[in-house]
C-alpha cells in the first residue's frame, strides 16, 4: 500500500472498494453476457450510479453543515449546500433520459464530483484523505460506466 494511503481509514477503503462491484458486474454481465440482458442491466447500472452519485452529494452536504457558520459565511454555506445536493438532481435526471446519455452523464458527474473534492482539500472542508480514497474508485466507477454506455 503506498505511503499516502495510509491516511485514509481502512473501513472506507474497503467499504469504497465494495461499493464499486456492483458497477465491475454490471459491466463484466454486458460485455459477456446474453445481449437479451444488456438493456436490464443498463437499467440497474443506471440506478446504481444514480444512488451513488447522490451518496457523495450526501456526504458533502455532511462536511458542509458540520462546520460552525458565522451569518457572514451564510453565502460560502449556501454554495457549499448547492454543490451537494446538485448530484441528486443530476442523478434523477440521468434516469429520466435515454440510457446511453444517462450513463455518460453520471460518468461526467462523477468525474466532476471528484475534481470538486479534490479542491475541496485546499479549503480544509474535507478530510485530507478523501480524494486519495475517491481517485482509484472513481476512475473505476467512470470506466465502467464508459464501457457499459459504449457498449
Amino acid at each position: 500500500m503506498p505511503a499516502e494511503y495510509r491516511s485514509v481509514p481502512r473501513a472506507t477503503i474497503w467499504l469504497g472498494s465494495l461499493g464499486v462491484l456492483p458497477f465491475f458486474a454490471c459491466t463484466l454481465i454486458i460485455l459477456i453476457g446474453p445481449s437479451r440482458f444488456d438493456s436490464s442491466v443498463l437499467e440497474v447500472m443506471a440506478a446504481y450510479g444514480a444512488v451513488i452519485l447522490s451518496f457523495l452529494g450526501g456526504i458533502r452536504w455532511g462536511f458542509a453543515t458540520s462546520g460552525v457558520y458565522s451569518v457572514a459565511e451564510n453565502t460560502v454555506l449556501l454554495r457549499r449546500l448547492v454543490v451537494s445536493v446538485a448530484p441528486s438532481l443530476i442523478a434523477w435526471i440521468a434516469l429520466l433520459v435515454a440510457q446511453q446519455f444517462g450513463l455518460l452523464l453520471l460518468a461526467c458527474s462523477f468525474a466532476v464530483m471528484l475534481v470538486l473534492d479534490t479542491l475541496a482539500v485546499r479549503s480544509n472542508t474535507v478530510p485530507c484523505w478523501y480524494p486519495l480514497l475517491r481517485w482509484p474508485l472513481t476512475v473505476a466507477v467512470i470506466a465502467a460506466l464508459l464501457v457499459a454506455a459504449f457498449s
